[in-house]
């Protein structure tokens, strides 16, 4: 994505390596947050590239950072639905069907942007480029064979130098990221979250069980209604 000059949009992939090069297990998949205007970076190893793992990173950064305007990321199925069967593109954004992340990222304020291509997230995708070379290099040295090793290095030593010798100074840009309100629970937004509808004897089916409303809890006009599950 061209940088608009702003630090109010941010680059979200996943590169998938062998981190540290067989020395143990685990170390293989990098989430990785980078501002599109400064190239200041942020991310984690996850033991695997899901919807949870994405939303912890994406947790992490945002108590760092504030909300930045827009995400952009590929359109891999934790970030876009696809269109079903004979359905066009136009159908399917009036559908306004969402993944979990998608949710997240609106309930959150975020706007998101899918890159069709990896040439449209060219800069995100040639860090990582540089991360499997000089990366590699600097766990090895550091004799890493664990997750939470490779993590505690990527925050203590990695994405400080990183930031140093790569990323523009912040004083050259205007900061559009917005601080986390009181308003703003992280906690709801970045879970799992579904939608259920309150039986006439007030439960609810979740994951082929159903669920009794306790007495204390039940309202009026509470029946056929629908209630999120986080």
């Amino acid at each position: 994505m061209i940088s608009r000059g702003v630090r109010d949009a941010q680059g979200q992939d996943t590169s998938t390596h062998d981190w540290i090069e067989g020395r143990g297990k685990g170390v293989r998949y990098l989430v990785r947050l980078m501002d599109d205007a400064t190239r200041r970076s942020w991310g984690r190893f996850v033991p695997a590239d899901g919807t949870r793992e994405n939303m912890g990173v994406l947790w992490e950064y945002l108590e760092r950072n504030g909300r930045p305007v827009e995400v952009y990321t590929d359109r891999h199925a934790m970030f876009a639905v696809p269109p079903r069967a004979g359905e066009s593109e136009q159908q399917r954004r009036e559908a306004d069907r969402l993944t979990q992340l998608g949710r997240a990222l609106r309930e959150l304020g975020i706007g998101w942007i899918a890159a069709y291509s990896p040439q449209a997230k060219g800069r995100i995708e040639r860090s990582f480029e540089t991360d499997q070379d000089r990366l590699v290099k600097y766990l090895r040295l550091a004799q890493i064979k664990d997750l939470a090793a490779a993590n505690e290095y990527l925050e203590k030593e990695y994405w400080p130098e990183w930031n140093e010798r790569f990323a523009k100074p912040l004083s050259s840009v205007t900061d559009l990221h917005r601080s986390l309100s009181q308003e703003i629970n992280l906690a709801a937004s970045l879970s799992h979250v579904e939608q259920r509808v309150i039986g006439n004897d007030y439960t609810v089916s979740f994951a082929g069980r159903r669920y009794q409303i306790a007495r204390a809890a039940v309202q009026v006009g509470m029946k056929r209604r629908s209630v999120r599950l986080d």
